[in-house]
């Protein structure tokens, strides 16, 4: 867990709920280079969500917004 990465999302703003707790999900799986691999979902069963597809486009708009950047593998 990168605790750089968890309390600079804690400290975005702007984010309806869902959302923000996506990006503290993401946060906290992130290694010390800030790089995280979990799944949709494994995001989507930590959430409670059941809509993956809700997942990517909640990615999608932190990608458009700076705050993660996407490499596929």
């Amino acid at each position: 867990m990168s605790i750089f990465c968890l309390n600079k999302s804690i400290q975005v703003k702007g984010l309806k709920p869902t959302e923000k707790l996506i990006l503290i999900i993401l946060a906290n799986y992130a290694d010390e280079k800030g790089s995280c691999y979990p799944s949709h979902q494994h995001i989507a069963d930590i959430a409670g969500l059941k809509d993956l597809k809700r997942i990517r486009k909640i990615i999608n708009k932190f990608v458009e917004l700076g705050y993660l950047k996407v490499e596929h593998r």
